[in-house]
């Protein structure tokens, strides 16, 4: 959720822009309302879905003979919120999904 306040007596309606950095073409992994309102005077709260369709990666970098660095390769994008007042408000967005959980295990039945 993304707190957005408006601070003048006019009601906003904003059209916020969802941004994915993702080479492999396989679309957006964030998504969010196409019109949010902001009652004047007051605030509201923006709601960004992440729904991935990869797992993010974990690269092992070596950096000498004893040294490894795991780095996380997250799902990138950002919300870009342009306010009627001229102003205009970016978010960063990061996602990870991991492999899921085994439930338990199948077995045949005789």
């Amino acid at each position: 959720m993304i707190k957005v306040e408006n601070t003048e007596d006019k009601e906003w309606a904003i059209n916020p822009t969802i941004s994915t950095k993702e080479s492999s073409g396989l679309g957006d992994f964030f998504s969010g309302k196409q019109t949010f309102i902001v009652p004047a005077k007051g605030f509201a709260n923006y709601e960004v879905v992440y729904l991935p369709k990869t797992m993010t990666s974990r690269k092992v970098k070596k950096a000498g003979e004893e040294v490894e660095t795991t780095i996380e390769e997250n799902h990138q994008g950002s919300v870009f919120f342009p306010l009627p007042n001229g102003t205009a408000l970016l978010y960063n967005l990061k996602g990870t999904a991991t492999a899921p959980q085994a439930e338990g295990t199948i077995t045949e039945a005789i």
